[in-house]
């Protein structure tokens, strides 16, 4: 269930029809349908003849603007929407069902979608679904580096079935160094609508050039290698664009290592992994450590932590587990997997408006005691509040003013 996660509902008409979206402050454009993908829609509908495509991927989907209006203007089409945060697949499977539009859901990042198991080795999870699409769409993030643009593109193009055409909308920030990319890549720019914030082009890929998808990892999302040191512990890591961490230790990392030094446990379980820092720490103050289970809204963050994972530790098993929220990970599937006794490092992730304490003692209330033997939770001093009040079943071993540690 994800009502709890959903901050507003909102209308939108398009072309005739009248859609409901439900929003989140957890993802972009939480307050109404933006202006981006609004000029989008409206641009497409003007310069391209829908009925002459028969699929469609709406390349990171939000909660599903594009895909859903695509679908309800045009039934005929096969919608597919991806997106990297597994809220975003989960609000817009809900929009879907509210709407009464079938479409499909799958993992992705940037316009290239990934096979939708993720599995172990988290390589795995990297490899490429093979199959196009006549029509990809997308409304390219502001946060996006040229890198990533150029790799939003690349992937775009190699994913298109023949005669395939490739939209996106962007910031007008980025409007040039798209244009020039798209030419690098081997592009034809066949439309380009220019609005007051945000410019829409509809390209295609040139008959002489070589498409090829580009399916490497990290590839154009590595920011930087370093060594880091964490509680006295050194350890490498390949950090990527987008994930808080990725030149300094953050400091609830520090504070969930220093609680870590204190566990006997030979497994461990980590929500919300981010760069890999709490992992790569956990391996190196434990070294016996077997086997680690990774959850996260960010497929990004899993895959960037689990090939941390597998390049000091290639024994240690690795089980991702990309969901939208604490709660589903503590009772997600396949739980009986880890051997009961581990260590939880809870690390913070809350959306605005919605009780984090509740997520996870929600999460904790469905799971037997013999699941782990201690649970570390680290955030904020204002979310770490409501936990002196202590979790059901549980007792407290610790608190400080960012964690607190728990015990069966």
């Amino acid at each position: 269930m994800i009502e709890h996660l959903i901050n507003k509902k909102v209308r939108y008409r398009i072309g005739g029809k009248d859609l409901s979206f439900a929003l989140s402050m957890g993802l972009f454009s939480s307050n109404a349908v933006d202006t981006g993908s609004d000029l989008f829609l409206h641009t497409i509908l003007e310069h391209l003849d829908i009925t002459a495509f028969t699929s469609l991927l709406d390349a990171g989907c939000g909660v599903g603007t594009i895909a859903l209006a695509m679908k309800a203007l045009y039934p005929h089409l096969e919608v597919t929407a991806s997106d990297r945060d597994a809220l975003a697949l989960a609000v817009t499977r809900r929009n879907a069902e509210a709407n009464d539009l079938a479409i499909t859901t799958v993992p992705g990042l940037d316009s290239l979608i990934l096979d939708p198991a993720l599995c172990t080795p988290p390589y795995e999870a990297l490899k490429r679904v093979d199959r196009s699409f006549d029509l990809i769409l997308t409304n390219i993030p502001a946060k996006a580096g040229e890198p990533v643009l150029k790799r939003f593109i690349t992937n775009g193009l190699a994913q298109l079935s023949v005669d395939g055409v490739f939209a996106f909308v962007i910031v007008d920030t980025l409007k040039e160094t798209a244009a020039r990319l798209c030419g690098e890549a081997g592009a034809v720019i066949r439309s380009r609508v220019d609005g007051k914030r945000h410019t829409v082009m509809i390209i295609a890929a040139d008959d002489a050039s070589v498409r090829a998808a580009d399916p490497s990892f990290p590839g154009a999302y590595l920011r930087g290698e370093h060594h880091f040191t964490c509680k006295g512990v050194t350890y490498p890591l390949k950090t990527v664009y987008n994930i808080p961490g990725f030149d300094t230790v953050p400091y609830e990392v520090e504070l969930a290592g220093r609680l870590l030094r204190n566990s006997t446990a030979e497994t461990l379980e980590i929500w919300n992994p981010g760069q890999g820092h709490i992992a790569m720490a956990a391996l190196r103050i434990h070294p016996g450590i077997t086997h680690i289970r990774l959850g996260s809204r960010d497929l990004l963050a899993l895959c960037t932590t689990a090939r941390a994972i597998t390049q000091v530790a290639p024994q240690v098993l690795i089980d991702l587990i990309h969901t939208h929220s604490i709660t589903e990970f503590l009772t997600a599937r396949g739980r009986s997997v880890t051997p009961p006794g581990g260590a939880l490092v809870i690390m913070g992730d809350p959306i605005p408006g919605v009780s984090w304490y509740d997520q996870v003692t929600n999460g904790i209330k469905q799971l037997k005691n013999d699941v782990f033997s201690e649970m570390i939770v680290v955030s904020t001093s204002s979310q770490m509040a409501p936990f002196t009040r202590g979790i059901p079943g549980l007792r407290p071993l610790s608190h400080k003013k960012h964690s607190s540690v728990y015990v069966v």
